[in-house]
């Protein structure tokens, strides 16, 4: 509050520093009293300080300062009691100008009230000592009462605006945390959020709606409509939704947000489906009403990629392969099935993505056993299908490992010079066998580290590589146990790194039980006691 009045006090300097001088001159032309003058005089220069940022006058230095300027007025009304003719209607229309410039610029009704009306009484009692109790004494006692009131009335509106004022400001600053905090937790919760205004425009850049359309255009100031997949239906809907869920809250206070499937979609970008979330702010910033909208990304539905054309020697080779005898229908089928089986169901393909296959063999064996398998995976295009982790970790695992390794890489990236140690799982994990992708296996360990590359390393098993060793004991050449640190150049500085991917060791490795599928027509029937073993399809 304090801080309030002086900054108050400030902008009414900055005026009066160009009124004071107009009436120095005509006080002093008129000849009324030097004590006046003076005050006025003291009033200037203060005014001009505190315009000019010389003087800082806090609340603590005006309150004796506003003393002064009352004694010093009572001193002028002693001066000029003895004053008749034109010269006294003047003086004190300056006095009453004063007295009320003096409330306006420094707000203080419990200061001012006590001041003022010691003031008005001294002047109708220094008048009436000096002329007698006559008609123009009473004038004077009628002139002061009215005066007294109005500048009673104008200390406490302007009190009373200045707090109503810092109250509100605090009520601002609060509601603006608090939705700067929410905002930032449904980042966390949802995979973004966004702001409307009441036009249904953006406020701000929003990041996490651009890094969700996959695009670098500004978004501030558009429409949110703009982003909608082109169809008229679906804006429809949209429209629809914000209407009935605004009219929702405004009936039920505390109503669970509704949400609508939407599919988003930029110029340049692909098309996205989000489940849309929207809470109504209702007079934020002096508007009708604000849109909070958090979204979630369907990362089940993928975009089924376009059909290219088969080339003509892939029907040059099926026509000279109709021509030659063939094995039986029987044989041919169950062959061409196991192929397809093998290949869509295979964890590790080969070509095109393998680059290359290191084998550690054991040399003291007649069959020269393998004992680990590293293979390394080039950098494949987009439409090339490479290895994930998310097909080796049973779907119901993938969400742990998939925040364990974002929280890693993320932790990773804001401090790359310091070397981290590895990051264990609390649970066990689950994943696919190699052999048989239909089944799981679960291991007892899992860690996380980090795995840094130099721009400099061409060829290194910083790629995207698989091991995998045939002996429960630890390699010299495993990647995995040895926890590659960063490369350092000669200098004994470190070179400029970049994360790019994570180990992932699973060890202590316990197979599930199979469980015996039923036959078709036995599926829907079950034993009372029958539970079915985690890992099991």
């Amino acid at each position: 509050m304090e801080r309030l009045v002086e900054s108050n006090f400030v902008i009414a300097s900055r005026i009066l520093q160009h009124a004071l001088p107009f009436t120095v001159i005509a006080l002093m032309q008129e000849g009324s009293g030097m004590i006046f003058v003076v005050a006025t005089l003291i009033c200037y220069a203060t005014h001009v300080l505190v315009a000019k940022g010389w003087v800082r006058m806090p609340a603590s230095k005006l309150k004796p300062w506003c003393r002064l300027i009352y004694v010093m007025g009572a001193a002028g009304a002693f001066e000029m009691r003895r004053t008749q003719g034109p010269e006294v209607a003047m003086v004190q229309s300056f006095h009453a100008a004063g007295r009320m410039v003096l409330v306006v610029a420094f707000v203080d009704s419990r200061l001012h009230i006590p001041h003022q009306v010691a003031l008005s009484c001294a002047e109708v009692l220094f008048y009436t000592m000096e002329h007698g109790c006559t008609q123009a004494a009473l004038a004077l006692a009628v002139g002061q009462a009215c005066l007294l009131c109005v500048i009673i009335a104008l200390s406490l509106m302007l009190e009373s605006y200045l707090r109503d004022n810092f109250t509100a400001q605090f009520k601002s600053a609060d509601a603006e945390v608090m939705i700067r905090g929410f905002r930032q937790m449904l980042q966390g919760v949802c995979d973004g959020e966004v702001l409307l205004d009441g036009g249904l425009r953006i406020q701000g850049e929003s990041p996490s709606l651009r890094r969700l359309l996959m695009t670098t255009a500004a978004v501030d100031g558009r429409s949110f409509q703009e982003l909608l997949e082109d169809d008229h239906q679906q804006r429809s809907r949209f429209q629809d939704f914000i209407a009935r869920s605004a009219e929702a809250v405004s009936r039920q206070s505390g109503a669970t947000p509704p949400c609508l499937r939407v599919s988003l979609q930029s110029k340049s970008g692909p098309r996205v489906a989000v489940d849309i979330f929207h809470v109504v702010l209702p007079g934020m910033h002096g508007s009708d009403a604000y849109h909070l909208l958090a979204f979630r990304q369907d990362t089940e539905r993928e975009n089924v990629p376009d059909a290219q054309p088969i080339p003509e020697q892939v029907f040059r080779s099926l026509r000279n392969a109709s021509g030659r005898r063939s094995r039986p229908r029987s044989a041919r089928s169950a062959s061409s099935t196991a192929s397809r089986a093998s290949s869509s169901e295979s964890l590790l393909p080969t070509f095109p993505h393998l680059s290359e296959m290191m084998l550690l063999v054991d040399a003291s064996q007649a069959q020269h056993e393998v004992r680990q398998v590293n293979l390394t995976y080039a950098n494949a295009s987009e439409q090339a299908e490479m290895p994930s982790l998310r097909k080796f970790i049973r779907p119901t695992d993938w969400e742990t490992v998939r925040s364990s390794v974002k929280r890693v890489a993320s932790a990773a990236a804001e401090n790359p010079l310091k070397v981290m140690k590895p990051v264990y799982f609390k649970i066990p994990l689950w994943f696919r066998m190699l052999d048989q992708p239909s089944q799981f296996m679960m291991a007892r360990k899992a860690k996380l580290l980090p795995h840094w590359w130099s721009s400099n390393e061409s060829s290194s098993p910083s790629s995207p590589s698989s091991s995998s060793s045939s002996s429960g004991e630890p390699s010299e050449q495993d990647p995995v146990n040895q926890w590659p640190a960063r490369n350092t150049a000669t200098s004994g500085q470190p070179k400029e790194k970049k994360p790019v991917s994570l180990w992932l060791c699973l060890t202590d490795l316990v197979a599930a039980p199979v469980s015996v599928r039923a036959p078709a027509e036995l599926e829907m029937i079950h034993e009372g006691d029958h539970r079915r073993l985690p890992g099991s399809v």
